[in-house]
């Protein structure tokens, strides 16, 4: 019961990109240079897809905390955020009307 209630926080860092280029070149002959490289390519999508997806998290944090803000906002602030807020405040403010069944 107790390990349910724990959370599992896993904190993946990014691969040294410098490094896999130098393996590239320390790599003798085609089949070491090739298998180097693709590591390399290996390394810069998982690198690419974690900030993706540390960038989503943040960006749904911030549309959370701006929805709940402005939650009770009128229809008309609601309009507005969605015209020329932030981009959370435009995501907040879709998502609000969408939920009143407001349309533009």
């Amino acid at each position: 019961m107790e390990e349910e209630e724990k959370t599992q926080n896993i904190k993946l860092e990014y691969f040294d990109l410098k490094q896999a280029t130098n393996d590239i070149g320390d790599a003798l002959g085609a089949k070491e240079k090739s298998i180097a490289g693709a590591k390399l390519f290996g390394k810069t999508l998982f690198n690419t897809i974690l900030f993706a997806g540390k960038t989503a998290v943040e960006k749904g944090k911030e549309i959370s905390e701006q929805k709940e803000k402005h939650f009770e906002s009128s229809e008309k602030k609601l309009k507005n955020l969605k015209e020329n807020g932030s981009f959370a405040e435009k995501a907040a403010a879709s998502a609000i009307l969408k939920d009143r069944n407001i349309e533009d």
